[in-house]
């Protein structure tokens, strides 16, 4: 559910060598804007990226208050990750 006027919202992604980043999306358009700085980890927190979200989502940007801890599962996301890349 998007609390955005009209038929656009914000959509979160993700990249495993990058981190969170944000868009403005809406019918036939998505407008990139940059890199969610708050989420110090590429494997931020659940907690964290939640309150991006919510950030995002009620004031159109991403939070100020940093969030350096890292997800506990990191470590077996990276290695599902390494095990499937091609060799």
């Amino acid at each position: 559910m998007s609390r955005c006027a009209g038929p656009g919202g914000i959509r979160l992604l993700w990249d495993e060598e990058t981190g969170w980043a944000y868009a403005y999306v809406g019918p036939g358009y998505s407008i990139p804007r940059g890199p969610v700085t708050s989420l110090r980890r590429v494997y931020a927190t659940p907690k964290a990226v939640a309150a991006a979200a919510g950030s995002l989502v009620y004031t159109g940007r991403p939070p100020t208050e940093a969030h350096e801890e890292e997800w506990l599962q990191a470590d077996a996301v990276r290695a599902a990750i390494d095990a499937c890349r091609p060799r």
